[in-house]
């Protein structure tokens, strides 16, 4: 995040031209929030039973993305419509869009993201049957960060959240129970590096990849040392590997899982690199299927 801007037309010139923005199954929603109007699109897999509630995936893009944007780079509506899912792409605000998470200091606004997300969840109604059990967060780089902060001050709300190139901006979790936690991210990525940036008062502070999993790790109750493997390297030529690490045994079956891609830079493994100084994706992982079978395993108690 060090190159906000750059990495906006980065990301602009991966999107789509058009994303359709009527009706249901992708449908352009407005809601009030906080006095403000704010916007999210979402995708409702074509015959899906209204009558029966299903499992909601709430997508927060990253710093200068759109809710359209974060829909072409993440390719989640055709995981949707294999899982029979509803995902959502709510919109952050500013002239760079972001979310107000912490740890960025270019967010001057005081947009209050975590009661968006909670209007966004009952608005959601009108378009589809929500499972209240099964509702999910996940997020790429400080739409990551947003899940951080929803999982710590939205627990009885989220089921689990997963977060993509973008760690933990506060000191230290408190949440009102436990909450499963997933994160990937690479080893290259030069816009939020896996060491962290610590709190000078001049630039971003967010905690590293490290540090967010031993602290999430402690709040769920989980094992300190975690359980070590490496992936198989589908793609030998794409200079990357992966490695996991799994914090388990948690309190009602929590658990933290991490990814760490080794030589991947800052973008949604699995998916093509958005080029440029985003670095590196692979195929050795692929964040949308680990992240549903991530969330499958964890419905709200």
């Amino acid at each position: 995040m060090r190159h906000a801007a750059l990495l906006v037309l980065l990301l602009a010139a991966a999107a789509p031209a058009d994303t359709p923005a009527a009706p249901v199954p992708v449908a352009a929603r407005k809601v009030k929030s906080g006095g403000k109007e704010r916007t999210y699109l979402v995708h409702v897999p074509k015959g899906l039973d209204a009558k029966t509630p299903a499992p909601v995936v709430v997508v927060f893009h990253g710093a200068g993305m759109t809710a359209r944007i974060m829909r072409a780079v993440t390719g989640l509506d055709a995981v949707a419509d294999k899982h029979r899912f509803v995902v959502a792409y709510p919109d952050g605000t500013g002239l760079i869009p972001t979310w107000n998470s912490g740890g960025i200091p270019f967010v001057v606004n005081k947009t209050d993201d975590v009661v968006f997300a909670r209007d966004l969840l009952d608005d959601l109604k009108a378009v589809a049957a929500v499972d209240p059990k099964r509702v999910y967060a996940a997020g790429f780089s400080n739409g990551g960060m947003m899940t951080y902060k929803l999982a710590n001050e939205q627990a009885d709300a989220f089921a689990a959240v997963c977060a993509v190139g973008g760690t933990m901006t506060y000191e230290e979790p408190a949440p009102k129970r436990p909450v499963p936690v997933l994160h990937f991210h690479g080893t290259d990525d030069a816009f939020v590096p896996m060491t962290g940036t610590p709190r000078t008062g001049k630039g971003p502070a967010f905690k590293s990849v490290e540090a967010t999993a031993a602290a999430w790790a402690k709040a769920n109750g989980c094992a300190a040392a975690p359980v070590e493997a490496e992936l198989p390297d589908a793609d030998p030529d794409d200079g990357c590997k992966v490695k996991r690490k799994t914090f388990a045994g948690g309190t009602g079956g929590a658990e933290v899982v991490v990814y760490t891609v080794e030589g991947g830079g800052h973008n949604w493994f699995g998916r093509p690199s958005l080029g440029g100084l985003t670095g590196r994706s692979t195929t050795d992982v692929d964040v949308n299927g680990r992240m549903w079978e991530f969330f499958q395993k964890h419905a709200r108690p």
